[in-house]
């Protein structure tokens, strides 16, 4: 590496670190709120806007460059994962900055409420997911891990979930397919079938049913890497 590229990973690393204090720091402001409603307006205050909802979560873009909040009542299945993303190093999973779990006043109820400040991802459904989703569906058709019928109907939104849920059931998965193959799709998404199969392992642990990795349920960093971030739905 020469002096050039030396000084700018040092200057990208320094850039790292003082976003991350600058998120610590956002944490330590809105989880200040004793309701969930005051958590959002300090939010807002902060430049944060409203990205979307699942069935337990909120996600808000945040004022720190690159990160989101999330805000999660009793979200059991994000919660699995959390905890397996802090015991173990996997690329498909997300970066989490920050998170405190406490109390919080929901229209006169007390919940359980987790706030999250996560690497921000790109999900394009149409653009980006569909796509990638489908041409996995057409490299599986090819194995014979999934039949013509499954392409038509779920290629475009399950073909990485049904991927993942083979890897948990086969006790040797590699001897389904050609190893090779399968890593120079998900080479091009900087992850690779090791990846995915240690993914499946720690799925197992937490769970026997279906997974939840639909097109809405992962996405890209910015380098273009695949990120699953919510794969346990509120049935596991």
């Amino acid at each position: 590496m020469g002096k050039f590229e030396s000084a700018m990973s040092a200057i990208y690393e320094v850039m790292i670190c003082e976003r991350k204090t600058m998120a610590l720091q956002l944490m330590d402001e809105i989880s200040s709120g004793d309701t969930i409603n005051d958590i959002r307006a300090t939010i807002e205050q902060y430049g944060g806007n409203f990205l979307g909802s699942g069935y337990y979560s909120q996600v808000f873009s945040g004022s720190v460059g690159g990160y989101v909040i999330k805000l999660s009542t009793n979200d059991e299945g994000f919660m699995e994962y959390y905890d397996i993303i802090q015991s173990k190093n996997n690329p498909l999973f997300p970066e989490i900055v920050a998170h405190k779990s406490f109390e919080a006043d929901e229209f006169g109820t007390v919940v359980d409420l987790d706030i999250y400040i996560m690497g921000r991802l790109i999900v394009e459904v149409d653009k980006l997911n569909k796509p990638f989703l489908l041409e996995l569906g057409e490299l599986m058709l090819q194995q014979g891990l999934i039949d013509e019928e499954f392409v038509e109907n779920f290629g475009p939104y399950l073909s990485l979930n049904q991927l993942i849920s083979i890897f948990m059931r086969h006790p040797n998965p590699k001897q389904l397919l050609d190893v090779d193959l399968f890593n120079q799709f998900f080479n091009k998404y900087h992850v690779s079938v090791d990846n995915l199969m240690d993914f499946a392992k720690d799925m197992r642990t937490v769970t026997s049913q279906t997974l939840d990795v639909h097109r809405e349920n992962f996405g890209f960093d910015g380098k273009g890497r695949l990120v699953i971030f919510d794969p346990l739905s509120f049935d596991n």
